[in-house]
């Protein structure tokens, strides 16, 4: 799924449920391509990064980027 396709998924699905942090997460790893660069932008560990990924693609119940060993798709 191309990275538009996805984008507007999230943006359609926004819900009460989501936090800022979140979508600014979400647009970190999408910026950054990866994990752990979305982690240095936000001056976080990529664990907590990996959490409130996970969170946001349960609560949208979709998978918003392929993960690689390369980063993020």
């Amino acid at each position: 799924m191309s990275k538009i396709i996805l984008f507007s998924c999230l943006i359609s699905n926004i819900s009460r449920f989501m936090d800022f942090r979140q979508l600014r997460i979400f647009k970190a790893v999408h910026d950054a391509g990866s994990i752990v660069g979305a982690a240095d932008v936000e001056r976080c560990a990529p664990s907590v990064v990996a959490h409130h990924l996970a969170n946001l693609e349960s609560s949208l119940k979709q998978t918003l980027f392929e993960r690689s060993s390369r980063g993020v798709v």
